[in-house]
Parts: structure tokens; sequence; C-alpha cells
């Protein structure tokens, strides 16, 4: 999985480095309110963000935010100087040795996998902001992508109301090729006290049925809900992922 990971990660930085030579100023529609400039000026501080964290001992404080380019610094280049010191921090043995995460205490691998699907999304959001070619997101990555939106949900994100109370089925629908070795179903369980969750096949109030990357992107709220399969209320959904969304 880690050699994965990286060739993702790898792949994505190379994509991000090109769309940084093109129109900053366009609009990224999947993240109202940002031009690219801003996209990738966020991505190369949460990459620098990331680079001191795992290599922070668990339990000491909250590391500080990368700094933003200075004035009349290529953005291209930064992003790339950001991307390279991850790819020297990942691309070692020691991957399991304690770190700091905004979770609890984890390992330089749980942030391995934080930055390539943070990469490999907001890749996907700035390519839509640019009109380029949408590179497809593999099923193994988008799987990992919903196993830990799940996590980091029940752990820290979810907001648990009356409104957001509900059970929530997510069933892929992509089945050929290696897609048959990777989790297929994931099954969210929100009261008003808190959010669990689990892989495996059960009835919830609502289903949502879509191949892998689809499902992640609908729950990051890239996608519609018109993109998907909804088997119940959208209304009611639309109120989990409000709950769900990050500030």
């Amino acid at each position: 999985m880690t050699d994965r990971l990286l060739a993702t990660l790898r792949t994505d930085a190379d994509r991000l480095v090109e769309l940084a030579g093109g129109d900053l100023s366009v609009p990224v529609p999947t993240c109202p309110g940002w031009s690219l400039g801003d996209l990738l000026v966020h991505l190369g501080r949460v990459h620098r963000w990331a680079a001191v964290a795992a290599t922070t001992p668990p339990g000491d404080d909250w590391p500080r935010f990368g700094e933003r380019p200075a004035a009349g610094v290529q953005i291209g280049p930064w992003l790339r100087a950001g991307l390279d010191q991850l790819d020297v921090l990942f691309d070692t043995p020691d991957l399991d040795l304690p770190a700091w995460t905004f979770i609890g205490p984890g390992t330089a691998r749980w942030w391995l996998r934080r930055q390539t699907l943070e990469t490999a999304m907001h890749r996907w959001d700035a390519q839509v902001a640019a009109k380029a070619t949408l590179d497809p997101i593999d099923a193994a990555t988008a799987a990992e992508g919903i196993d830990e939106w799940c996590q980091l949900e029940s752990a820290r994100w979810f907001r648990p109301s009356d409104e957001a109370a509900m059970t929530v089925h997510l069933h892929a629908t992509d089945t050929a090729g290696d897609a048959d070795e990777l989790p297929a179903e994931w099954f969210l369980e929100a009261d008003t006290t808190e959010l669990r969750w689990s892989h495996g096949h059960h009835k919830g109030d609502i289903a949502v049925r879509a191949g892998r990357a689809e499902l992640w992107l609908a729950i990051w709220r890239r996608l519609p809900l018109s993109e998907v399969e909804v088997l119940g209320d959208p209304a009611r959904l639309e109120d989990f992922l409000l709950a769900s969304a990050v500030d």
C-alpha cells in the first residue's frame, strides 16, 4: 500500500505543478470562494504543515500551519518544493514511527495516506477549475478515501443533531478487476451524540450507490447527489452531509 500511495501522490503532484503554470485567477466551482491560486496556496501550506506534523511526537501542541509563499514567488516551484519535502519524508521504512495527528496519536504512515488523499481530491478540484482533462480517481484511492472520511467523521468532524440522526449505507457498484478486493460497503450510524461506522451490508434509512470514486466525491460534496443513486430521501442525506462538512 505504501508504494501505491506514494505513486499516487507523485502523479498528482506532477498534475498540480503543471496546472500552476496556467491562469490562477479562475474560480474553483467545487471550493466556493476560492480561485485556483487560492487552492494551490492552501495545498502548499497543508503539505508544509504535514511535513512538520508527521515528525512531531504524539501529545505535543498543534503544529503551526505552513507559511504562505513570499510575494512574487512563482506558485509552481513553491508547490513542488513542498511536495518534494513530503516525498523525501515518506520514502522511508520508518513510517510507523509515532507522530502527532489531529485525531490523536498516530504514525507518519497516517500522514502519508492523509496527504495522498488531500492532494488527490484537490488535484481533481484544480482540473475542474482549469477545465483540464479529469484524470480518473482509481478505485483503491477512493476506497481509502471513504475509509478515511468515515474515520475522521466518527473521531472529530461529525456534528450530531436530531436532523442528522440516521443510518446511511454506502454501496460501491464498481466490481471489475482489482476493485473486487477492495471494501465495497460502509454503514454509518448517527444518533444525537455520536457517529459510528463499519464495513458490511446493512439496511439503512438511506442508501447511496455508485462507483467508489463517485461515492468519495459525493460524500465530500464534490458531486451533486443527482450524479449518484440515492435510495431514500435525498433531503435527509443532505442534512447528514451538512453535519459532516468540514468548516
